[in-house]
């Protein structure tokens, strides 16, 4: 394959490729997008196919044409859903650069399978400070390498049911592996309070 793009487009040498820059605003914004719409997609797909099919009918049948009975029928119902799944995103964007994270559960504890895991995994260890967005949030091996070459020691917080973990924000944390219940009502549902902005120098 790399040859077959060296010889269409007649690159000799590295100096020939031209990448846009993704280390950039415009290239965080792609990228970001890319790794976050689930958030939207998902919940909104959910809201649609949550919705009564009889209400588009009788949006066509009072006149409306396909695309007016989803602009002002079907979207509005899933409004809710849409505008939470946006929330969401720049939440997860911005989650690991607050000062202090509030983290609780809300799921019932009859759902977690395992008592002994289904929370957080934090470390004694926080984030160099040269560490921008991208090294912070990025591939997980330079910072097991880290971890491991800081002699870092983690302490796992079991999942309960209201319970709240406080904790600084800098410090490298993870969610537990998780054994719930199959169900749309056992899901691992979490509230993140962000406060503060983290310090970068």
């Amino acid at each position: 394959m790399q040859g077959a793009l060296r010889a269409l487009f007649g690159c000799q040498s590295a100096r020939d490729y031209w990448f846009p820059e993704i280390r950039s605003l415009g290239g965080a914004i792609l990228m970001l997008s890319l790794v976050l719409y689930p958030y939207v997609y998902l919940l909104a797909r959910s809201a649609f196919l949550a919705q009564s099919r009889t209400l588009m009918e009788a949006a066509r049948g009072l006149g409306r044409s396909g695309r007016g009975a989803l602009l002002r029928v079907a979207v509005p119902m899933a409004r809710p859903a849409i505008l939470g799944g946006v929330a969401r995103a720049p939440m997860e964007t911005l989650a690991d650069f607050a000062t202090v994270n509030v983290n609780f559960w809300i799921t019932r504890d009859d759902a977690n399978l395992d008592p002994q895991s289904g929370g957080l995994v934090i470390w004694d260890k926080c984030a160099p400070r040269e560490w921008d967005f991208a090294a912070y949030n990025g591939e997980a091996a330079p910072i097991r390498e880290f971890l491991a070459r800081s002699k870092a020691r983690s302490v796992r917080v079991p999942y309960r049911a209201n319970r709240a973990v406080i904790f600084d924000s800098d410090l490298f944390h993870e969610t537990d592996r998780m054994d719930f219940k199959p169900g749309y009502e056992n899901r691992r549902i979490n509230v993140t309070l962000l406060y503060g902005r983290r310090k970068t120098h």
